[in-house]
């Protein structure tokens, strides 16, 4: 899990000149993954016979169980406690209408929220958050697809991650 490729995008992020205004912001944290790491790894329905008959290999040891079909890997021990306090979700077995094989233009789509891969250049929440006048940050090497469009949004690479090494 710790090679996976994660994108993170926060709408509503408070800029500095909103620090102290009345006006409370929430926070959207979108975590765009594009590595390795599956909706199977990170939330195995444990709970299903034909994972453990067919892919009993996707288990991991200790998972955090979530309900009777599904646990969460034990390496998202924070984002468990997220969920129990209410501040976290996941949308799982979701999809879009794209049956190609390419990958790249599966994540373009995903991004993009479009019918036709490369067709749109802007990302469906930079259009939300265009729409909600609500500036965006996106802890990326570059402007990621999905937040690109005609609003507030920033960029931002930190030059060592802590506890990743690099």
């Amino acid at each position: 899990m710790q090679s996976t490729g994660a994108g993170l995008f926060l709408a509503g992020w408070p800029t500095l000149e909103t620090y102290g205004a009345t006006k409370e912001l929430g926070n959207i944290v979108v975590i765009m993954l594009e590595g390795g790491l599956d909706g199977l790894t990170a939330v195995p329905p444990i709970g299903d016979p034909d994972l453990v008959k067919h892919r009993e290999n996707l288990i991991p040891s200790n998972p955090i169980k979530l309900t009777s079909l599904f646990s969460l890997h034990p390496n998202l021990r924070s984002f468990a406690g997220m969920l129990k306090d209410g501040n976290g979700a996941i949308v799982h077995a979701t999809s879009i209408p794209y049956v190609g094989r390419s990958h790249f233009e599966g994540q373009n789509l995903m991004q993009s929220g479009g019918t036709a891969p490369y067709a749109d250049k802007t990302g469906w929440l930079g259009r939300a958050m265009e729409q909600a006048a609500v500036p965006g940050r996106a802890l990326s090497l570059g402007m990621p697809l999905l937040i690109r469009g005609e609003g507030e949004v920033t960029t931002h690479y930190p030059a060592n991650i802590r506890g990743t090494g690099q």
